[in-house]
């Protein structure tokens, strides 16, 4: 892999300086960390991050990044939020792969943060099923994956490409 395939892209904005120092030195091992703190995108957000990783969302990647180092992230970004309160915070994850998979929370309760946090993991199979070539349409670039606060699950927000998917019915219909 060349360098630029080895480095994780972390946006961020209202994290403390600790809070960046934390996160970067967790992800830079065995990958570089490109860091770029953001303007506010949303008035109803006191922070944000998005982290881009260089792998795909599969096996692999736990492999390679390790459970270990997964499960402490995981415990310092529910961390994050549980010293925000009750303000809303957004916690976007994408992984390189054809297509690229997204996970996105928003959400100002610190136990579904958690939840969703904690079940990413164990999403591999469901996700490779719904975005299995044959099921998948045609030139989509990335599958975004949305955290249901009601019924406790993540579910496909949308596949993008030249055009715009959503999922229902387990088929993929253009919007």
């Amino acid at each position: 892999m060349s360098q630029a395939e080895q480095t994780i892209s972390m946006r961020y904005f209202g994290l403390s300086i600790g809070e960046i120092e934390i996160l970067f030195n967790m992800l830079r091992d065995p990958f570089e960390v490109n860091e770029q703190k953001e303007p506010s995108p949303d008035e109803d957000l006191v922070s944000f991050v998005d982290l881009d990783f260089p792998l795909a969302y599969d096996k692999k990647f736990f492999k390679v990044f390790g459970m270990e180092k997964w499960e402490q992230v995981k415990e310092v970004l529910k961390n994050m939020k549980w010293r925000r309160g009750k303000k809303g915070i957004r916690l976007s994850m994408r992984f390189n792969s054809k297509p690229s998979i997204s996970f996105v929370i928003h959400t100002d309760n610190n136990k579904i943060f958690g939840k969703a946090l904690d079940t990413i993991e164990y999403l591999m199979d469901v996700i490779l099923l719904q975005i299995d070539p044959p099921k998948l349409p045609a030139n989509v670039v990335e599958v975004c994956y949305e955290f249901d606060e009601d019924e406790y699950r993540w579910y496909p927000s949308k596949a993008m490409g030249d055009k715009e998917y959503t999922f229902v019915n387990d088929k993929w219909i253009e919007r």
